[in-house]
């Protein structure tokens, strides 16, 4: 019967005295009646969302029932009669309103899943030592702040989730659960562990992230068996001797500590595969992190590291280097020895130069050196032919090398802010390239072959061809090529003339023109600029381009100001009469009429400052209502300026 709107049951349901099974989920039952304790064959009953508040005392009755599903309900407490379910093995009540539990809780003994999660609860009953058989424990989203010590019974526990509490310390009798395999600590507040920790022999992961962690108990080298350990945002300032005696730990995180120095036993974690040290305080690392053979991921951004060891080389399984915000002014030449290194981070050092020895990089597949100081490239570059991602962002490139062009499975190149003069032909080479960010350097002209390679983008936007601070004097023909292009901005350049051929880039929805050296346009640039506009298209050029689009009717109203028709004039005086417009009429009508524009585009923009100014209630018209209208109407800001008289 689920999933049914039920919003009551009859009381005959209690008649049903062979039923076993109940499956009530998903409904709208706001009660349960009296009668249900007459299933006294029950052995599982779901009721999980639902709109319960309370349970009838008669539910203590079904004294055959095993599993009891009572999940997302609004229940603030539960019958002291519910201890009489001796059966009762599985127990769900997540997500409802409880705070407390009542002792007889304790009566359960034969329970092995209990689920709390997103209740209230601030303590448990030390009754809840009762629960001998206990497998999993689930007290996630609650606002504990301690644990009884009587949870130190619960000796068959195999997970125990404590995620997101306000606990500040654990009980000693927590290493009486010798069996817990999972233990899971997330978002507490505790600072400090027992040493009983130790004895949790089993344990094969434990979450201790976001805690208020200063140091860790030697016991916790006693950890045979764990895999992974979190201790994420905690205050760490040095790890024991004893945690390179964590010989099954696979992943370790460590990120967001105050960690300025690492023991050498941290090179003896032969099974380590994961190690994150992001945002912590080193200075170096440790000549033993050579010897974790299995490491295939090491992260050590932002911290403060000026050298890294020569062992380094030793790390055959390494795929992912992450060496981001650090202090690195050179590279061991031993990085060479990374065979099946994919990945390098080194963003935002003091590097000049790469070792020789990368070329051997033959796996590599994104190499990131953004923020660097990097003045020339070497010719072996070409030999990372895996390489599909180049970021050389900020750097201070003044060329590429040729040997560019051999990188074939190149999908990402970033030459941002360099101080390139030109692109090699080669770069016409790169048949798989995607995404070309030229923006911010000092380049002159571009290679025809740029614009046979099938891109997605200029610049770090699909369909975007960004062109934007270099020192262009023209564009090649071949630009036309690119029909797919909807945005391209090539201002702040020394562009001194357009190729004919970019008017057949027709799909634009912007293009940016402005501050450059062009004087002219030709008659169908003229229009293609026109069309653009027509289409929608946002359009930025400078002023002087402005003018050359007027036609020379245009242009002598703009000279002539003063020849605007009465017609015209007069219209504008009755759409604004019809306003209410009358304090400022007189100033407003010579104000549109010094506008220069002619009779149809006077009119449109009087109707749409009268529009603006009936909406907003008001009876005065003034330049600033006639501007937003201008605006509202697509005129170009820039002749707004030009033509607007000083208020």
């Amino acid at each position: 019967m689920q999933k049914n709107e039920l919003s009551t049951l009859p009381e005959a349901i209690g008649n049903l005295k062979s039923l076993d099974e109940l499956y009530l989920e998903e409904n709208e039952l706001a009660e349960l009646p009296e009668a249900i304790g007459n299933l006294a064959s029950l052995k599982a009953l779901k009721l999980h969302t639902n709109k319960l508040k309370n349970l009838p005392k008669s539910i203590g009755n079904l004294k055959s029932l095993v599993g009891l599903e009572l999940s997302g309900n609004q229940l603030k407490n539960l019958p002291a009669s519910i201890g009489n379910l001796k059966s009762l093995q599985m127990l769900g009540l997540q997500g409802n309103e409880l705070s407390t539990l009542p002792k007889s809780i304790g009566n359960l003994e034969l329970l092995r899943g209990l689920d709390l999660r997103d209740n209230q609860f601030k303590n448990l009953p030390e009754s809840i030592g009762n629960f001998k058989l206990l497998i999993v424990l689930n007290l996630h989203g609650n606002q504990l702040i301690a644990l009884p010590e009587a949870i130190g019974s619960l000796t068959l526990l195999k997970e125990l989730d404590l995620h997101e509490q306000e606990l500040s310390s654990l009980p000693e009798s927590i290493g009486n659960l010798t069996l817990l395999e999972k233990f899971d600590l997330r978002g507490n507040r505790l600072e400090g562990l027992p040493e009983s920790i130790g004895n949790l022999t089993l344990l094969k992961k434990i979450d201790l992230h976001e805690q208020e962690l200063s140091s860790l108990p030697e016991s916790i080298g006693n950890l045979k068996n764990l895999q992974r350990l979190d201790l994420r945002n905690n205050k760490l300032t040095e790890l024991p001797e004893s945690i390179g005696t964590l010989t099954s730990l696979e992943h370790l995180s460590l990120k967001y500590n105050k960690l300025k120095i690492l023991p050498e036993s941290l090179g003896s974690l032969k099974s380590l595969t994961w190690l994150n040290l992001d945002r912590n305080e080193l200075t170096k690392l440790p000549e033993s992190i050579g010897n974790l053979m299995s490491l295939e991921m090491l992260s050590v951004e932002s911290n403060q590291l000026s050298v890294i060891p020569d062992s380094i080389g030793s790390l055959k399984s390494l795929e992912k280097l992450f060496l981001k915000f650090n202090q690195l002014s050179t590279l061991p030449d031993s990085i060479g020895s990374l065979k099946s290194l994919e990945r390098v981070l080194l963003n935002s050092n003091q590097l000049k130069t790469l070792p020789d020895s990368f070329a051997t990089l033959k796996s590599l597949q994104g190499l990131y050196l953004r923020n660097n100081q990097l003045t020339t490239l070497p010719e072996w570059l070409g030999e990372l032919t895996a390489l599909q991602y180049l970021d050389l962002f900020g750097n201070e490139l003044t060329s590429l090398p040729n040997s560019i062009g051999h990188l074939k499975k190149l999908q990402r190149l970033d030459l941002k802010y360099n101080k390139l003069k030109a692109l090699p032909e080669s770069i016409g080479n790169l048949k798989s390239l995607q995404s070309l960010d030229i923006e911010h350097n000092e380049l002159a002209t571009l290679p025809e072959s740029l614009f046979n390679l099938k891109l997605e983008s200029i610049g770090d936007v699909s369909n975007h061809l960004y062109l934007r601070n270099n020192q262009l004097t023209t564009l090649p023909d071949s630009i036309a090529k690119y029909t797919w292009i909807t945005h391209l901005l090539v201002d702040k350049n020394k562009l001194i003339e357009l190729p004919e051929s970019i008017s057949k880039l027709t799909s634009l929805e912007e293009l940016d023109l402005r501050e450059n050296e062009l004087t002219t346009l030709p008659e169908p640039l003229k229009k293609w600029i026109k069309d653009l506009r027509n289409q929608g298209c946002k359009v930025r050029i400078d002023e002087n381009i402005e003018e050359i689009l007027l036609t020379k009717e245009e242009l002598d109203q703009l000279k002539e100001p003063t020849e605007v028709s009465a017609f015209t004039l007069g219209e504008v005086r009755k759409i604004l009469e019809d306003a209410g417009i009358k304090p400022a009429l007189q100033e407003t009508v010579k104000f549109i009429r010094d506008m220069g524009f002619d009779k149809k585009t006077i009119t449109k923009i009087s109707k749409e400052a009268k529009k603006m100014i009936t909406a907003d209630r008001r009876k005065v018209g003034t330049k600033l209502d006639i501007k937003d209208a201008m605006k509202k109407l697509g005129i170009p800001r820039r002749i707004i300026r030009k033509r607007l008289p000083k208020s």
